[in-house]
Formats: C-alpha cells, sequence, structure tokens
C-alpha cells in the first residue's frame, strides 16, 4: 500500500520535473552551476559551536524580525544540534530575543520560568513543559541548559515560547493546564467564581471526552471562558508579560473548545482540528513577536510542513491545506526569513524515502553533502528560477509530498545523514 502510493506520487509530480529521481538522468547545467557558486559548507553539527563557523548566517538573515527553522523529521539528532547552533548564533550575535517551538503554549510557561533562572529541575521541565516526547531528546535539554545560561549575564534576557495548542501531543489533549493558568493569575479570591463555573467541565474538556458535554454545557463553557478572559483582561499585573500570558491562556483554552468541537468521531486529527491547529501556531508566533517589542527578533522552530510557505496535503486528509508559513510569510513579508532542512539518508528512520526525493538528491549530487544555499539567489538566473517554481518531491514525515522550493523556503540546508536522537524511542 505503501509503495504504491509512493509510486503514484512520484509518476504525477516527478514528470513535471526538469531534474531527475534517479542518478543516471542527467543534472541541468544552469542548476549544477548556480549550486556550486551559492552553496555554502556547514560544519559537522556535533563540531562545538564557534561563532565564525556560523557567521555566513549573518547575510542571510539580513534584517528579518523572524527567523523560522524547519527541521526535516522529528526525533532526529542532526536537524535538533543544527537548530541549537542557529539559534545560538542569533541570540549572541544578532540579538534575537526569543525562541519558540512547536510545543504547548501553557507548558511552555514552565519553560521560560526555567531559562529565566528559577529554581526548577530541569527534567522535571523538560518532561512537563515539552509535548509530544520531544522533552526526552538531549539536544532540548542542551538548548534549555544554553539559554539559562546565556541569560544569567545577558543585558536582555531571551525568553522561550511554547507556540503549538496546549496540550498538543500530550497524553490528555485538554484545555484544563490554559484555564488553570489563568486561574491561578487572578488569585483564590477573584478567580472563586470562575473557578466555580469551569471547574465541573474541566474533566470533560479533552479530546476524548469532548463529545460526553452537552450543547448547554457547551454554551455555559463558551460563556465561562468569556467573562474569565475579561476578568484577567481587567486585572494588569506590574509584570506586563505575566498579564499578557494570563490573557493568552484563555485565548488558547477557547481555541482548544473550537478545535475539540469542530473534531467529530476523528479526534484532534481530522482536517477541520488539524487546519485550527496551524492558524493556531501562526497567531501565536505573531504574539510572541508582538512581545518582543521594538527591536524584538525571535526564533520560531517547527517541522517543515508547519513553517515552509506551502499547502501540505495529509495522505487521506482531503484537500491541501494553508499551514502556519503561509500564514506568516501573508503578514510579514521580508520580515520572515524561513530555514529548511533536507537531508539525503536517514539512517534507521526509513531511507527508501529520502532515495525518491528529488530536491534532496539533485543538490546532493553537485555540491558538498551538507550545504546550506540561499534560493533567492537564483532569481538572477532565469532558467534556474524556473526550475525553483516547479514542483520537486521531497519527505515530508513517512510520505513524499511535492514542494515549490522558491516558495517554500528562502534558504534550505541539506543534511548528509539524519540519525535518530539519542533518547527518541524513549
Amino acid at each position: 500500500m505503501i509503495l504504491a502510493r509512493l509510486t503514484l506520487i512520484v509518476a504525477l509530480f516527478g514528470a513535471t520535473h526538469a531534474l531527475a529521481q534517479t542518478p543516471d538522468i542527467p543534472i541541468d547545467p544552469a542548476f549544477r552551476a548556480w549550486a556550486r557558486s551559492n552553496a555554502i559548507a556547514v560544519r559537522p553539527v556535533d563540531e562545538p559551536y564557534s561563532d565564525t563557523a556560523w557567521a555566513f548566517l549573518r547575510p542571510l538573515v539580513g534584517g528579518a524580525r523572524v527567523v523560522a527553522i524547519g527541521e526535516n523529521i522529528h526525533g532526529g539528532h542532526e536537524p535538533l544540534a543544527l537548530r541549537n547552533h542557529i539559534i545560538r548564533y542569533a541570540v549572541t550575535q544578532l540579538g534575537f530575543t526569543a525562541v519558540a517551538i512547536e510545543s504547548g503554549f501553557t507548558e511552555g510557561q514552565l519553560v521560560d520560568r526555567y531559562v529565566q533562572g528559577e529554581a526548577l529541575d530541569i527534567d522535571t521541565v523538560l518532561r512537563q513543559g515539552i509535548n509530544n516526547g520531544f522533552g526526552l531528546m538531549p539536544e532540548n535539554k542542551e538548548l534549555l541548559l544554553w539559554l539559562r545560561a546565556h541569560n544569567e549575564t545577558a543585558s536582555r534576557k531571551v525568553h522561550f515560547y511554547g507556540i503549538d495548542q496546549t496540550g498538543a501531543g500530550a497524553a490528555i489533549y485538554s484545555g484544563a493546564p490554559a484555564v488553570e493558568a489563568a486561574l491561578t493569575y487572578l488569585g483564590p479570591a477573584r478567580a472563586a467564581p470562575h473557578r466555580a463555573a469551569l471547574v465541573p467541565l474541566l474533566d470533560r474538556f479533552t479530546a476524548g471526552r469532548f463529545p460526553e458535554i452537552s450543547s448547554g454545557e457547551r454554551a455555559r463553557l463558551r460563556e465561562s471562558l468569556g467573562r474569565l478572559g475579561r476578568a484577567v483582561g481587567a486585572a494588569p499585573s506590574a509584570d506586563r508579560l505575566a498579564h499578557a500570558v494570563a490573557v493568552r491562556n484563555v485565548w488558547a483554552a477557547e481555541r482548544l473548545e473550537q478545535s475539540f468541537g469542530a473534531s467529530g468521531a476523528e479526534g484532534p486529527r481530522s482536517l477541520h482540528a488539524i487546519r485550527l491547529r496551524d492558524s493556531v501556531m501562526a497567531e501565536n508566533a505573531r504574539w510572541v513577536l508582538q512581545q518582543q517589542g521594538p527591536g524584538g527578533r525571535m526564533v520560531v522552530f517547527a517541522h517543515n510542513g508547519h513553517v515552509w510557505d506551502v499547502p501540505m496535503a495529509f495522505p487521506a486528509m482531503g484537500p491541501a491545506m494553508v499551514m502556519m508559513g503561509t500564514r506568516l510569510r501573508r503578514v510579514l513579508g521580508r520580515d520572515l526569513c524561513v530555514m529548511g532542512m533536507a537531508a539525503v539518508k536517514y539512517e534507521g528512520m526509513g531511507s527508501v524515502l529520502s532515495d525518491l526525493s528529488s530536491m534532496e538528491n539533485s543538490f546532493a549530487r553537485v555540491v558538498p553533502p551538507s550545504h546550506a544555499i540561499d534560493l533567492r539567489t537564483a532569481d538572477r538566473i532565469p532558467a534556474v528560477r524556473a526550475l525553483l517554481h516547479e514542483p520537486w518531491v521531497t519527505r515530508i514525515h513517512a510520505w513524499l509530498q511535492p514542494i515549490v522550493p522558491r516558495q517554500a523556503t528562502d534558504i534550505l540546508f541539506t543534511l548528509e545523514r539524519v540519525t535518530r536522537s539519542r533518547m527518541a524511542d524513549r
């Protein structure tokens, strides 16, 4: 079944591409010359960080206020290690002030408390503050340790945010954490009437049990969340960010009410729920940028499928969907710099898929196996510009998908190989 689908995708989209799916069809000469002139060799990601090794990022980023880094697969060591180097350079050399990742919004507040210097156990922070099991990966631990150490002496501390829906990827996908965070902000006395109205519904305010809530109860849930939001909004704090986060927690709970209500029998993996999720991620990313104020800049990290400016077609999920990257591009324009990733080989992660991918293999055949290339430079060469505006096939999770490279990403990092994170299987 899977191989049949892959064969069909390659047959449908591979024929439209001027570059080959197999090594014995020649590479376009204009593409070869352009790639060799513009590719930047990237040092192995396991070498110690140095500013000079990553100085090539400065002209690539330019004046963009947002750098969106896309990983080509979840659970890979090399993409996460590469991300850490990019973040470190962006913070120390380019003045970036926030890091936001594909993890729950409310859960991320625990992580931010840690990187701001609060006395918390890092393993507990990772387990409770980063969703989808990503907290088990040592590369994420390394990132948090570095951010905390940097903030100890920084004149302006860097903040950490989750931009995904609260509870996304958690064992229980629930709106309760966002509600509880807002109630805690209000304090016991002011929160009491809101707690009385909401607590009886919280055990069913989950993806799995939401259908148990009657239409009347759902109306009361919406009304109660609205009242809670107004109460939090009318209770400013000397800590401006704490107040903004509390207001946003109510917003996050309201979006989950919409998502769970639209999910139907398919639950949080329904088409409507997935569409809403990327909308929420985009709005949260915009919100994070607003919190940075004048001169603030942020790094966003998520899967390529979220950060690329291309529609995403999930198998058996109906029409292609508008993802976070497209939404951000519409709003930010050149203030957004997208850095996507690809790999030639996935060791222990399904190498057959990358073997069939035209994008990864075409670049790997003409330039060093681990490199970065600014696709925007192709705009000066009509033949190459035309090629990069055609559909190419690349790996998205466990399937192949056609994407238009020049539309999808500004910078493309191609890695020689991706191996599993040392703790990705735990």
